[in-house]
């Protein structure tokens, strides 16, 4: 086998990446095509025009340029939807949260929760069951939250 990649295989890779890349105007011009609507970043834009400066920008791209330009084309309001990672972690969330709560609900018939003398002192090794659950999958899950955010989301999947 021969040390240079075959160039059909090096253009499909460089279109694969062009069609998702946000330095490219294809990806740009096939979003506004299915979402006529989208909200291009400046950023995104601005690695686009510097990245292709000697090509044409497409007429969808150039579109929504000029709306944005004249004022039409508005950011959307509000918060973003949640993306994929934050779709799966609020959907383990609850689950952590359960096997944590149970396990807790056996020690605590069976041993007690005083614990071993490492963690006697650590905060999340702190308060009822429910409260150490909320704070152990807070510290493994979703650090930046706080563990009451934790018992809102299980709350939230539950009903």
């Amino acid at each position: 086998m021969s040390s240079k990649a075959d160039p059909s295989y090096r253009q499909q890779a460089r279109s694969a990446f062009e069609l998702y890349s946000n330095k490219s105007y294809l990806a740009h011009a096939r979003l506004l095509n299915a979402k006529p609507g989208a909200w291009l970043t400046t950023d995104d834009l601005m690695a686009a025009i510097v990245a292709n400066s000697k090509q044409p920008i497409p007429p969808v791209v150039l579109d929504h340029l000029r709306n944005r330009l004249d004022g039409k084309a508005k950011k959307p309001r509000g918060r973003k939807q949640p993306d994929a990672t934050a779709r799966v972690r609020e959907l383990l969330i609850p689950i952590a949260y359960e096997r944590y709560l149970r396990w807790l609900q056996r020690r605590e018939a069976t041993q007690g929760l005083n614990g071993w003398s490492y963690i006697r002192g650590a905060a999340w090794w702190n308060g009822p069951p429910h409260e150490r659950a909320a704070r152990m999958t807070q510290a493994s899950l979703m650090k930046q939250a706080d563990w009451r955010h934790i018992l809102n989301i299980v709350s939230k999947a539950r009903s």
